[in-house]
């Protein structure tokens, strides 16, 4: 037996007794053959959280880059023209 539900991009599907999630944005399963579809529906949840945290870490880390950058010598304000400003860099 085969069914489906779509709700926007996520696809549920029953194949033989076993839950796949697919995400349609992703391009991938999101879980495979699990039990019940709440099986599918959490390991598909751990998925988007451990895929937030690492992008938030990394959000956080350029930010810290960022702002150190600006704060330090890296940057000062600007009271030339454009073009004399990218000269004093070549």
């Amino acid at each position: 037996m085969l069914y489906q539900l779509k709700k926007g991009s996520i696809s549920l599907t029953e194949v033989k007794g076993k839950y796949w999630l697919y995400d349609d944005v992703l391009g991938m399963n999101l879980a495979m053959k699990k039990e019940t579809e709440k099986e599918a529906l959490i390991e598909a949840l751990s998925y988007y959280q451990n895929r937030l945290q690492e992008i938030q870490a990394s959000y956080f880390g350029l930010k810290s880059r960022v702002e150190s950058f600006m704060e330090g010598e890296g940057w000062k304000e600007i009271d030339q023209s454009e073009e004399e400003f990218l000269q004093s860099y070549r």
